[in-house]
């Protein structure tokens, strides 16, 4: 890294370094509790959770009758993409992880 950024100022640098340790040792925590827990609660219930509410939100009119496929719909796709965006953001920290 001191090869990469020597046109850097040595603080810089080292403020660099630490960030990288500081957010490899946060990994790590995060790696140790597994992937399915780091799926399920950041992508799934969270994320995926939002997207379900907005769903609910947008697409449950109640005073014309509920659209329920719309909301069951895009409930599941919405929950299934944040699976997918977990497993995806999973395998990009590995790699970070592994290189640094």
């Amino acid at each position: 890294m001191d090869k990469a950024n020597d046109w850097m100022l040595k603080e810089d640098r080292d403020l660099l370094s630490a960030r990288r340790d500081e957010w490899r040792e946060s990994w790590a925590r995060t790696r140790s509790r597994g992937l399915l827990r780091f799926i399920l609660i950041r992508y799934v219930l969270i994320w995926g959770g939002a997207q379900v509410g907005l769903e609910v939100i947008l697409h449950f009119d109640l005073i014309h009758g509920g659209r329920a496929y719309y909301v069951y719909g895009g409930s599941a796709f919405a929950l299934f993409v944040g699976m997918l965006l977990g497993l995806w953001v999973w395998q990009g920290n590995e790699k970070r992880y592994r290189v640094g």
